[in-house]
């Protein structure tokens, strides 16, 4: 490999680690809002499952069917499927997290129903999104593999996919926030709040969880993660 297609492989590999800290930064923050909020019960005392059914039922939107056996922390709404899907720790837990957790799908559900412009714009770019995803790991597995200069070329494509993927995603954000905003609104109309601390408990879980759509291309790419 030459001066020049070190330099740029160098270059390429700073940029990678910078843009990486943004999801791996929302991750890691989920990961300690589970954690620290999984081991406070919630007021209700009811499932995440049961909360989900209920907050659906009240909100006159039941036609939605609540299923578990999503990842943890990949917890979603389906609109096509017409259908919340939980982690089983989730859709059993009786946490303040599993609350939150629910309710936040619950308030995706809520603003598609109200047409919210921010919820259809995110979920018209999750198909861009996905199809760059696995794009990602599989140029950055194929410059390691390619000799010269063509690794200094892909090492350098791949860090502008994620720079694309990162600044994508954050357009979600606005969306994502709304939706946590919603969740505590419910979970405060329907008695799921008992005093101030555990609001702040509520919304601090549900902000945690609105930052983890930063780490899409992050958790949408664990497989190849795990497998190297």
């Amino acid at each position: 490999m030459g001066y020049f297609a070190a330099k740029i492989l160098v270059v390429a590999l700073i940029l990678l680690g910078g843009l990486a800290a943004f999801p791996l930064g929302a991750l890691a923050a989920a990961r300690r809002s589970r954690r620290r909020h999984a081991r406070m019960p919630s007021s209700r005392g009811l499932g995440g499952a049961a909360c989900a059914g209920l907050l659906l039922h009240r909100e006159r939107l039941a036609a939605i069917r609540v299923t578990a056996g999503a990842a943890p922390l990949a917890e979603r709404y389906a609109p096509q499927a017409g259908e919340i899907v939980l982690s089983d720790e989730v859709a059993a837990g009786i946490s303040v997290y599993d609350a939150a957790a629910a309710a936040f799908q619950v308030a995706k559900v809520a603003l598609h129903a109200d047409g919210d412009a921010d919820f259809v714009r995110g979920y018209g770019r999750a198909k861009v999104v996905g199809w760059l995803t696995n794009l990602f790991p599989v140029v950055l597995l194929i410059g390691l593999a390619v000799p010269g200069e063509g690794r200094a070329f892909l090492a350098l494509v791949a860090p502008l996919i994620l720079v694309f993927l990162v600044g994508y995603t954050a357009l979600t954000l606005p969306g994502e926030r709304r939706a946590a905003t919603r969740a505590l609104a419910l979970l405060d109309r329907y008695g799921f709040v008992r005093d101030a601390g555990e609001r702040d408990r509520l919304r601090a879980a549900l902000a945690a969880r609105a930052a983890l759509t930063l780490a899409t291309p992050l958790t949408r790419c664990y497989w190849i993660a795990w497998a190297l």
